[in-house]
């Protein structure tokens, strides 16, 4: 498994976050007074935002910071979509497909 770095998870925790706020890059930045360029590096883990900028990310997106970094449900996401797409390699395996959908229909 590939290590993610705490800087990687949190841009990925802070893009869900913006996205489920129905907020562009554009007026996240405004509202916490970063250029675009500088929360795209925060998103994609390029960079880490000062203790005041994590605040207003707090503030604007009225979440607590343990929210803000909630990094499971973003793993679980990741997790989701890494299912997903190794299920589309097996749509002719229909052994394997049947053994892992009989898998999960256990686990539920």
């Amino acid at each position: 498994m590939v290590k993610v770095t705490l800087k990687k998870q949190f841009g990925k925790r802070l893009t869900e976050l913006r996205k489920a706020k129905g907020l562009s890059q554009e007026k996240l930045a405004e509202l916490v007074n970063l250029s675009i360029t500088s929360l795209s590096q925060i998103e994609t883990g390029a960079s880490f935002p000062k203790s005041e900028t994590l605040e207003k990310f707090a503030d604007v997106l009225k979440i607590s910071m343990k929210d803000l970094f909630n990094f499971q449900e973003s793993n679980l996401s990741e997790m989701a979509r890494e299912i997903n797409k190794k299920i589309k390699f097996l749509k002719r395996d229909r052994a394997k497909l049947t053994a892992i959908y009989n898998f999960v229909e256990q686990l539920m």
